[in-house]
């Protein structure tokens, strides 16, 4: 990310903290102030984070863990569960298993191309109901990204409003891969599933009631 444009992004949310800040001094009932403030702390965290400059190496130990994961808990889930959903809209947890591999797949494709695409999904539905086939989807879709990663380490992403590492690149494919982990821990509460041990490692006693 271009320094110019970083600080450019940081200088408006300091300007944003500070009207709200301003208001709170004029108008006494907007009691929203501190939230306001907090929300805007954390998207300049995440504004950081995103856009510090990570090594390859540490990136992908942490795409292995989290992805780890991910196998471990399609290979917990019952095969006849795979098709359960938890509201309207939601889908299935097969389907979210099947949508993690499809968002991976157009990262993969943007490795080979230079430039990211999000149309590039390959959505085969009938991968969902099957624990085996969603599994085969999952190893050649890394095995073909750990042989590209080697392949191609000083390659720049155009992610069309910036252009980023390949370990930012696959940064975010992380952020991602977390973010349906929230949901896969949804889907596992309410329908009153049990947590593989690895992701209490990670995530603490998510198997305890509460």
């Amino acid at each position: 990310m271009d320094e110019k444009f970083e600080n450019q992004i940081a200088e408006m949310i300091d300007n944003a903290e500070k009207m709200a800040r301003d208001y709170r001094l004029v108008n006494k009932k907007f009691k929203h102030e501190i939230f306001i403030l907090k929300m805007l702390k954390s998207l300049k965290l995440r504004l950081i984070l995103n856009f510090v400059d990570f090594e390859l190496e540490d990136i992908l130990e942490s795409w292995k863990l989290h992805r780890n994961l991910t196998y471990d808990m399609l290979e917990f889930v019952p095969d006849e569960m795979l098709k359960e959903t938890v509201g309207k809209n939601m889908g299935s947890i097969g389907k979210q298993f099947r949508h993690i591999g499809d968002v991976q797949l157009c990262y993969i494709e943007a490795i080979k191309t230079g430039k990211i695409d999000f149309s590039k999904y390959r959505r085969d539905y009938s991968i969902e109901s099957s624990k085996e086939k969603l599994k085969q989807f999952l190893k050649e879709l890394d095995n073909e990204m750990f042989y590209l990663l080697k392949t191609k380490k000083e390659l720049q992403v155009d992610w069309g409003f910036m252009h980023v590492s390949l370990a930012r690149h696959l940064n975010f494919l992380i952020q991602h891969e977390i973010l349906h982990h929230g949901e896969l821990i949804v889907y596992i509460r309410s329908l009153g599933l049990k947590f593989p041990k690895s992701w209490e490692d990670v995530w603490g006693p998510l198997n305890a009631i509460h």
